[in-house]
């Protein structure tokens, strides 16, 4: 074998073991919504605390202005179809989501 024949195997070799830590490295778009907050059949008021937890974990907050909030969730590949609970401050809502495969951007949610 001649050493260009082995130099070009060496180098397809060198780029095949690094392609899975690139494949792996990749990120979950975020999870954005506008949130809707309401309590008893009221606007929620400003000032009022949303969190998010993505299976129990991960609280992400946003403060209620207007009656409503912008909510960021970031995710990791694991977390593609998570399910999301929310809070209105100390009350646990009704309403659930789940972390999607593309962007959930500026969706508009209802909570209440």
């Amino acid at each position: 074998m001649t050493s260009a024949k082995l130099f070009v195997i060496l180098a397809v070799m060198a780029v095949a073991l690094t392609l899975p830590s690139v494949v792996t490295a990749q990120q979950v778009p975020p999870h954005l919504s506008l949130i809707d907050a309401w309590i008893d059949g009221e606007a929620a008021p400003d000032g009022t605390v949303i969190t998010a937890m993505m299976e129990g974990k991960d609280d992400v907050t946003a403060t209620i202005t207007n009656g409503q909030a912008v909510l960021v969730i970031e995710g990791v590949p694991g977390d593609t179809g998570a399910t999301i609970t929310f809070k209105i401050g100390d009350r646990t809502a009704a309403e659930t989501d789940s972390h999607p495969v593309k962007t959930h951007l500026v969706e508009r949610f209802t909570i209440s």
